[in-house]
């Protein structure tokens, strides 16, 4: 899915297929932006549903087999109509409106109460790491002999080999892990409930959706994430058509911002989980400020990096997107602290957000840059999200807490959900695992 930003850029011979001032193309790849958007909205709730009932092995492998379908036929679809590409691309969203469904589920299940930030940064840099991945081998392959369909094939072939180790290593019980001893068992389950290590598909819907530090967690992740999917997607088209970069040298500078994201994100998670000294409701509000506040100062200063300055702008890009790495010890650590067993919810929700982003940056470009050469265009949209970003921090320091909130006491009337006894007294007096 990725792979698109950069292969927009290119044709069969590895040139461009269209000028900056092209607003026929940039219409089209926005609608296939879209369409991707559109199905990840769509399958949310599905997800949301199939991991509540069944946990997340099966229905995340399941989605792994869209995913490598949908990837592979898009060469085929983009010469057949463009219809067809737009109906690949839903799919290619259905793939991917499943993925923070799993990261919820794989976090309460297998994160202890402490872990939870590093758990939530480790599982939620996979965008940054497909970016770090794909853009340079999607460049050079565009500009090579092979084209732009090589790199399509290319990730439809290591598409079976991820999700084969998957399905091969996860379990949704981690108590009956046969890799996992009876002492990491008790730090895992510890301070959880039963309805933390249980499976019954209830929701207390009307409660969650009521709940204002969980709107004003949502509030904030669609500030961060637009801000960040932005970056991601237009970077590359930033580069080039703005600060004139040759597209190579576009698709390679493009990763820095998602490479220097990664370990900050690791950082911000790791450190704010093992810090003692200050309360666990201060560190969620410095880690917010720093994801979204000075995220915010940063979009206003690029906005008026001048192109003879083209290096300070990516490397302001850069600084911005480690600083929105911190949000996993902000406003998700505290969404996840928040919903306790219901957490895979609220964090899926997260992802619908997710695809409305998707849905609203290409709708910025198409009303903001008619022409993608020119700077004061981008600088509005830049605005944009600053505003949203500072606004987004604000609320978040006034809601803040790292207490369960009231709708995690409710459970699934005369629920029939029965647990293994052994499991009880292992959790509560640390017997032996079967």
């Amino acid at each position: 899915m990725v792979a698109f930003h950069v292969t927009m850029l290119c044709s069969d011979n590895g040139n461009m297929t269209h000028s900056v001032a092209d607003k026929e193309q940039q219409n089209k790849n926005s609608i296939l932006l879209w369409a991707v958007s559109i199905g990840s909205i769509v399958a949310t709730v599905p997800f949301n549903l199939l991991y509540g009932r069944f946990g997340a092995r099966w229905v995340f492998f399941g989605a792994g087999v869209i995913s490598f379908v949908s990837t592979a036929l898009v060469p085929a679809s983009a010469d057949l109509s463009f219809y067809t590409f737009i109906i690949i691309r839903f799919f290619q969203g259905v793939a991917f409106g499943s993925s923070f469904s799993a990261v919820g589920m794989v976090c309460s299940r297998w994160a202890a109460l402490d872990e939870n930030g590093f758990f939530l940064s480790a599982m939620t840099i996979f965008c940054q790491i497909s970016v770090i991945l794909t853009n340079p081998v999607a460049g050079w392959l565009c500009v090579s002999p092979l084209g732009w369909r090589s790199v399509y094939y290319f990730h439809a072939a290591v598409d079976p080999i991820l999700f084969g180790l998957w399905i091969w290593l996860y379990t949704d019980y981690p108590e009956h892990h046969k890799k996992v001893n009876d002492g990491e068992k008790k730090i895992i389950m510890a301070g959880k409930n039963s309805g933390e290590r249980k499976l019954d598909g209830f929701l207390p819907y009307k409660e969650i959706f009521t709940n204002k530090v969980v709107l004003v967690v949502w509030f904030n992740a669609i500030a961060s994430i637009i801000s960040a999917i932005f970056l991601l997607t237009y970077f590359p088209t930033y580069l080039k058509d703005v600060l004139g970069y040759p597209l190579e040298t576009a698709a390679v500078l493009s990763m820095f911002p998602a490479l220097s994201h990664v370990p900050a994100k690791l950082v911000f998670g790791w450190v704010f989980d093992k810090l003692r000294c200050i309360s666990e409701v201060n560190k969620m509000r410095i880690c917010n400020t720093i994801a979204l506040k000075f995220s915010g100062i940063l979009f206003i200063v690029a906005g008026f990096i001048p192109n003879s300055m083209a290096g300070w702008s990516v490397a302001c890009t850069t600084l911005n997107y480690a600083f929105i790495g911190a949000n996993c010890a902000g406003f998700y650590k505290c969404g996840s602290l928040v919903s306790r067993q219901y957490s895979h919810f609220v964090i899926a929700n997260i992802q619908f957000l997710k695809c409305v982003s998707f849905f609203v940056s290409p709708l910025l470009v198409y009303l903001f840059v008619s022409d993608q050469s020119s700077r004061d265009q981008w600088r509005i949209i830049y605005f944009i999200m600053a505003a949203f970003l500072i606004i987004g921090n604000t609320l978040f320091l006034i809601v803040v807490t790292d207490q369960p909130a009231e709708f995690t006491k409710i459970k699934k009337p005369n629920s029939k959900a029965e647990f293994d006894e052994k499991n009880e007294k292992l959790i509560e007096g640390g017997a032996d695992s079967p």
